[in-house]
């Protein structure tokens, strides 16, 4: 009998950079990307990636499987060098622009990184980190040597691309709250499935004039992929370098904006904004607006809608090694409090107990997920892939019950939940609740030990302009919404978060606090 399949010629490979340079081809001229007054057409996008791919044969002498460092922030130099090193197999590691020297060390010694790449900023920290004899190329260099004289020597033709969709276009680093850095290897199939399922499928506005608007870091998964997304699909992309609140509503209303990915704290910090400054621009050419990376609480959704309009707002659950997990819907925004959406099309998800037996719609079990877009392993650490999967199940390390039509409510990490006096408090059941305090902006619950209780609960809040910090009336204030072993036992006012690169409250650090 006839292996059909081996009969069939192979297509082109589905690659982070596919659908960049098929708009190339159908849009020459279209402006795919825009920074800080700087455009680049989708011709011009792809040449520049071309002249990457070809100067990092010759001029820099790197070779398929090398790793790449780049310490870049939010821009163009960004995207052109993560997919043009990416489609000749070439792996870019992306950090954050504020590691710190101890963090650039070890991941530049466990990535074994051949080159690194930043600006001329960077050079102290990468001094600090003992790195002064690392292969750099100045992405701000200007002079004879430096990037963008290399970029004009290289060739900007396109040859056959030797990546294949199972290659990892990149590897991203855990912030390592539960102990070393790791990185995650990410596959061109995995993330272009994830856009194709969470963005073009699930959000399906593609077909539209879609502008989008990254703020978010795009050293991050997740700010990663809902950039590159907007070019993916042939639409145009305009960078903003570094967020302020108020600079990213006076670009939705310049630029009529039409998508946005933000995290919970640029909508907190956008909110903090005097009511009459948020009046003074015109955001109503958003279509759609996505949350993700943190839970967002109930009554920012509120104001989302209320500022913004309905019908807009999509709140996604994921992680890097999973890619996207679930979606909540415009229409089950207000419907649906607290829940974080149902599985995506291609997501196979279980709530389970310990011994991996699926618990009672309505019960709290940890999720397991499987789909076709996982990540493809650690870096360096094939044990830790191993141990992260149950019986062929990712586990998330997240706990949560589902209702009966199939949406998910994110109870809290395993790891967070606080243990006091035999009772289990949910970090984020109780900050839900403190955060519909009209006094309060941000709330973060922490377990302190105690030699009685075990653990207490201690609330750090952070207030809305104008309002006075009183412990005694906020004690009073929860204990008429939520049972008496939650309220918390201490309330700790903070001028401000504690946040890691991505947008994330670094629970740890208030916890160092107490």
């Amino acid at each position: 009998m006839t292996d059909v399949a081996a009969t069939v010629p192979p297509g082109q490979p589905l690659l982070m950079s596919t659908g960049v340079r098929a708009s190339a081809r159908r849009t020459p001229a279209k402006t795919a990307v825009e920074c800080d007054g700087r455009a680049l057409t989708y011709a011009e996008l792809v040449a520049r990636m071309n002249r990457i791919g070809h100067m990092a044969d010759t001029a820099l002498g790197m070779t398929p499987g090398d790793r790449a460092i780049l310490l870049v922030p939010n821009g163009i130099e960004l995207i052109e060098l993560s997919l043009g090193l990416a489609d000749r197999r070439i792996i870019p590691v992306l950090l954050s622009p504020q590691v710190t020297a101890a963090e650039l060390s070890l991941i530049a010694i466990d990535s074994g990184a051949r080159r690194l790449f930043c600006p001329a900023g960077q050079i102290d920290t990468l001094r600090e980190a003992g790195l002064s004899d690392m292969p750099v190329t100045l992405t701000d260099d200007d002079g004879p040597s430096g990037y963008e004289a290399l970029l004009r020597a290289a060739s900007p033709d396109d040859r056959p691309v030797p990546a294949q969709e199972h290659d990892i276009y990149a590897i991203h680093y855990t912030s390592g709250t539960t102990g070393r850095p790791k990185g995650v290897m990410l596959a061109h199939r995995c993330r272009t499935l994830h856009m194709l399922f969470v963005m073009g499928v699930n959000q399906a506005h593609y077909h539209e004039d879609v502008r989008t608007l990254a703020v978010a870091p795009m050293f991050n998964g997740a700010g990663y992929v809902a950039a590159i997304a907007a070019i993916w699909f042939g639409k145009t992309l305009h960078i903003q370098p570094k967020f302020d609140p108020e600079t990213t509503l006076a670009i939705i209303a310049r630029k009529q904006i039409t998508s946005i990915f933000l995290v919970p704290t640029h909508f907190h910090a956008i909110f903090s904004l005097p009511e009459q400054v948020l009046a003074q621009y015109d955001v109503s050419s958003l279509r759609v607006i996505q949350s993700g990376a943190a839970s967002l609480p109930q009554a920012t959704k509120e104001r989302i809608i209320a500022h913004f309009g309905p019908g807009k707002l999509f709140e996604g659950y994921g992680s890097t090694e999973a890619g996207g997990i679930t979606s909540l819907r415009p229409e089950d925004q207000l419907a649906r409090p607290g829940s974080v959406g149902r599985p995506l099309g291609p997501v196979e998800l279980r709530l389970v107990d310990d011994q991996m037996r699926d618990v009672p719609r309505g019960e709290i079990g940890e999720i397991v997920v499987r789909s076709p877009y996982l990540f493809s392993g650690y870096w360096n650490m094939p044990q830790a892939r191993q141990s992260s999967f149950r019986d062929g199940w990712f586990a998330t390390g997240d706990l949560a019950r589902q209702d009966p039509e199939g949406f998910v409510y994110i109870v809290d990490r395993v790891t967070n939940v606080i243990n006091s006096g035999g009772q289990n408090i949910y970090p984020r059941e109780v900050e839900e609740v403190l955060f519909s305090n009209p006094d309060i902006a941000q709330a973060v619950l922490v377990g302190k030990p105690d030699p009685y209780w075990g653990e207490v609960a201690v609330a750090f809040v952070m207030l809305r302009p104008g309002a006075t910090f009183d412990p005694d009336a906020l004690r009073l204030w929860a204990k008429e919404r939520l049972s008496p072993y939650k309220v918390p036992k201490e309330f700790r006012p903070i001028d401000r978060m504690p946040e890691g690169s991505s947008g994330k409250v670094l629970a740890r650090e208030l916890k160092a606090l107490l």
